[in-house]
């Protein structure tokens, strides 16, 4: 690997860190999954320990520039903007103990239960079926806000120890994306943030487009609601500044139980190896207000049912009109949230985003920011490599990196034999699903 593209970035004063951190996104690539703390890493790759554990701890390089740059790079590299879709999500790792920053008894995501755990939320950009992690932000619950020692002790800046929702930080990701230049077709999340009345709306205020998953008891009105203040009957009593609509609202799966299969249309969603995935959709346009303004926002409600029994049924908004694209590009623009879990997998999977063992702030978004870099890394080989070699995976690549490193040319040509028999298997597979080659 060279990082030539990223060497001012890694510059601090009269220090040049490029060395180290070459060392560190190779340590990435060449040591095993849940084996990638500092001590290992540098093992494997005959640095010092001390020289890598001041520089993802202590040293003053900025991960954030980091982060913008990659923002860049990977925005250019996917090409058309339009079709580039911008993710948000959190994602979850388990931490024993009490003293790594952020580190609390929360929800973890990934368990589907509350852990001790550390919380990100996370930034990505899509194109197709590439992927790649561009920005986080830390989520600090209450207990490490209300303890000033134990932030101090973390290294958390002052301006940073102040209350953040996981809605707030996504937010703060997407103007600074904005602001950096990045240019994408529209923005995704899950239903924590579909759900709420001012993520929808903020994006919108931005001028950017959204298509996002809610909640199943998401409330909407099938006509325009009309705000009004109500007049008191009498002199007596205090004037109400609080507006009402006469309209009344309904839950999005109750509106659904009163459609019928001709009101689905068939689509299909995206290719997958198994040929392609279908659904049936619905759409409808709807409004939604919370009573806090007098001006409802008008919304194109998407329902969507898998084909097969059991698939679940999702409920999304966006605030792109029904008629500027057709059923199938709404399921599609929807369906891009899938690859944010790849990313979430080559990146604990491949590239050690959970591995680390580090306890201050500043370490784990210096951690996080040198994964995104691997990660584009893989990206940039996959997209350079997709016309000879179209089943690139990131363990491949990773495969390949470590052979390289440790100058094994006969284990380089064994592991590339390897590839090439794995990937006939799958494309033997994904044949019998498209005849005629349509997959690629």
């Amino acid at each position: 690997m060279y990082l030539k593209d990223y060497q001012q970035v890694f510059k601090v004063h009269t220090s040049d860190l490029n060395s180290q951190a070459l060392a560190y996104v190779q340590g990435l690539f060449s040591t095993e999954r849940n084996k990638r703390n500092i001590e290992r890493m540098s093992e494997q790759n005959n640095q010092h320990y001390q020289n890598q554990h001041h520089f993802i701890s202590n040293s003053p390089w900025s991960a954030q520039l980091v982060m913008q740059k990659i923002s860049l790079d990977t925005n250019a590299m996917l090409g058309d903007y339009s079709q580039q879709c911008l993710s948000i999500d959190e994602s979850s790792n388990a931490k024993a103990g009490k003293h790594s920053v952020g580190v609390s008894r929360q929800h973890n995501g990934n368990l589907g239960k509350v852990d001790n755990c550390q919380t990100g939320v996370y930034a990505t950009l899509c194109s197709g079926n590439v992927v790649g992690l561009i920005n986080t932000r830390l989520f600090l619950p209450d207990e490490w806000l209300n303890d000033s020692k134990r932030c101090q002790k973390a290294g958390i800046p002052k301006e940073a120890i102040a209350k953040k929702t996981k809605i707030e930080l996504a937010l703060d990701m997407i103007r600074e994306s904005l602001s950096v230049g990045v240019q994408f077709g529209w923005i995704n999340a899950d239903g924590l943030y579909g759900s709420s009345y001012s993520f929808c709306n903020t994006i919108e205020d931005l001028g950017q487009n959204f298509m996002v998953d809610i909640h199943k008891d998401q409330l909407v009105y099938l006509t325009e609601p009309k705000p009004f203040l109500p007049q008191l009957k009498t002199s007596i009593g205090r004037p109400t500044n609080r507006l009402k609509v006469i309209e009344k609202s309904i839950r999005v799966d109750h509106y659904l139980k009163g459609l019928s299969d001709d009101d689905f249309k068939p689509v299909k969603i995206r290719k997958g190896t198994k040929g392609w995935i279908t659904g049936d959709i619905h759409l409808m346009e709807v409004w939604v207000w919370k009573g806090i303004n007098a001006h409802p926002r008008k919304r194109t409600l998407m329902i969507r049912k898998g084909l097969k029994k059991g698939d679940p049924v999702k409920f999304c908004f966006s605030n792109i009109r029904i008629n500027e694209r057709t059923d199938q590009e709404f399921a599609f623009m929807q369906a891009q949230r899938h690859w944010v879990e790849r990313a979430f997998e080559d990146g604990k999977g491949e590239l050690g985003m959970a591995d680390y063992q580090v306890r201050k702030y500043n370490a784990w978004y210096h951690h996080q920011a040198l994964v995104m870099l691997a990660m584009q890394y893989v990206n940039k080989k996959k997209i350079e490599l997709k016309q000879d070699i179209p089943l690139l995976s990131a363990r491949d690549i990773r495969l390949q990196i470590i052979a390289s490193l440790k100058e094994q040319g006969a284990e380089m040509e064994k592991e590339i034999d390897q590839l090439f028999e794995r990937h006939r298997h799958r494309l033997k597979d994904i044949n019998r699903y498209y005849p005629d080659n349509e997959y690629f």
